[in-house]
This record gives structure tokens, sequence and C-alpha cells, in this order.
């Protein structure tokens, strides 16, 4: 009777203590399914993956480096900026071309820049909702927007009246349609910058809502995402910010390093391109993926950036 009693109690008592280790045992992190399409740089190579299947790819030519190809609010199409070889160009100069890939034929359309030969190569393109116009920057310092007609390939060129120690470093179109965000660039005779968001309507030349950023570097990134309610800001090799619409809630994606991010459509992820390896070991370039605080990330591809995702 003694016997059974001990061995019950020795049963009951492992099983208390099992519940015990299993309530202290932490839940495996699951990793987020990633869906969608990704263009990007390798070299001057122009090329775009699905997120589940990173190697293989599509080539769709070249594309200047370090800057960023971008998809159309309706992810049927994609732009890029390119170099017209100088043999091409009538005056024998340098000259751009803005390239549109229709993804749902590979076709391309090339639309020559002649008359904006100085392009800001530092920032990307931003497509209006409708897919009608791309819209991006002029040379820096001369704080000009210019508008290109995807149909037809005109441009119009608005020069925004600035002091003389301000300029435009970064622009993208407001989801609503209504609005363009431009970053103005201050600076100071202490040699302090200062960097302020701004909205324009399309082809006005007047600012309108001031927003103060916390970053005292030259922004040269910035995203909308799907809705408009919280905004991406980036400048080279450096933090990546997240800014409400309404200028509130700014702050910086924790423990990462990069620049040039892009919001995924559902909004819970950022796309950038950054290096690993920043503690010692040998520094790898890539494109990662991070969510919004930072808690998760991961290296998508290897020697690649300036990515775009859809």
């Amino acid at each position: 009777m003694k016997t059974k009693f001990w061995f019950i109690f020795i049963i009951s008592f492992s099983l208390v203590i099992n519940c015990k280790d299993s309530d202290n045992e932490l839940p495996e992190e699951v990793e987020p399914e990633l869906i969608g399409n990704v263009i990007y740089m390798r070299g001057q190579s122009l090329e775009m993956a699905m997120l589940n299947s990173m190697h293989l790819k599509n080539y769709y030519g070249n594309a200047l480096y370090q800057t960023r190809p971008v998809w159309s609010h309706d992810g049927s199409r994609f732009a890029a900026i390119d170099l017209v070889n100088s043999a091409e160009a009538s005056d024998m100069s340098l000259s751009f071309e803005i390239k549109i890939v229709d993804i749902s034929n590979g076709s391309i359309t090339h639309w020559r820049i002649d008359d904006s030969k100085n392009i800001n190569l530092n920032g990307p393109l931003t497509w209006s909702p409708d897919g009608n116009t791309i819209a991006f920057l002029a040379n820096r310092g001369s704080n000009k927007v210019l508008y290109l007609n995807t149909q037809t390939g005109d441009t119009i060129h608005t020069k925004l009246s600035l002091d003389f120690d301000s300029m435009i470093t970064a622009l993208a179109w407001h989801p609503n349609g209504k609005n363009i965000t431009v970053n103005v660039n201050s600076s100071h005779s202490n040699f302090q910058l200062d960097n302020h968001l701004w909205m324009i309507e399309p082809y006005g030349t007047k600012l309108k809502n001031q927003i103060f950023l916390t970053s005292r570097n030259i922004v040269e990134y910035l995203d909308w995402n799907s809705d408009g309610s919280q905004l991406l800001y980036s400048h080279i090799n450096d933090d990546i910010f997240i800014i409400n619409s309404d200028g509130s809630g700014q702050r910086k994606i924790p423990d990462i390093f990069g620049h040039a991010p892009c919001w995924s459509k559902d909004g819970k992820y950022v796309m950038f391109t950054g290096i690993a390896g920043t503690s010692g070991s040998t520094l790898i370039f890539g494109i990662f993926v991070t969510d919004t605080d930072g808690s998760f990330k991961k290296m998508l591809l290897k020697n690649a950036g300036y990515c775009d995702w859809f």
C-alpha cells in the first residue's frame, strides 16, 4: 500500500514540474510569410524577383547604380533612371532617360530627358496614384520638380521659391493624389542642418503644412504607406525613421542600419538597403526586411539594393 502511495506521489510531482517547465518555455518565433514582387539593382542590372523565390529573377536591362526603381501604385509597371549612351545623344553629352517597364508583357518604354540632363540621382522617382505622371527632382540646388507624362513623354518644370540656403532633397506623392511631400533641407552658418517636410500641390510652387524632422542629416528617400497614414524617411547609410502624417510619433526603427526604405503593401514591414556584419565581421551589402519595431530582421538578397516592393 505504501509502495503504491509513493508511486502515485512521484508521478503527480513529476507532472506538476513538467507543467511548470512547459509554462516557462518561450514560444518559438514564427517567421512571417512575406509575399510580393521586389524590383532592385544588382550593380547596374535592373532585376525583379518574387519574395518567396528571390533566387529566380527577371532581368530588365540596365539602370543607374544607386538609384531606386519605383513601382506604380497598382503594381502593373515600374520606372527607373538610366544613362543614355553619349554616342546616342544629339549633343554628345550625358543625358538621362526614364524607362518604364510593363510587367504584364515585359514591354519597356524609354523617355529621354534631354531638357534636364542633371537629374537628382540621390532621390527616387515618385508616381502619381493614377499612374499618368512621374515626378522627380532636377539637379540639386535648382529646387525644380519635374513631371513626366507617362503616355506622351512630355515634361513640365516647376520651380519652388526657397531661401538661398535651402534645397529640396527628396519627394513622395501622397496616396490621396492631391499633394506631394517634399523634404526641404536648410543649412546654417554654423554648418547645422534642419529638415522640414512640406506639402505642395502637383505642379504647384507654394509650400504648405510644415513638419520639422528630428534628423539633421540630408534626407534622400521618402515613402508613404498605402493609406497615407505613415511616412518613411532616411538618408545615406544611417537610421530609418517613421513619422505619422500629422507629424506625430516620429521615431527611428531600432537596431537597423540602412537607407532607401520602402513599405510592404500592408504597412507591417519595411524593406531597405543595408549592411550586415557591422560588429567586426565581414561586411555584407544587401536587401533586408524588418518590422516597424525592429524585432524582426532578415537579409533577403546579397549584393543587391535600392529596392521597391509591391
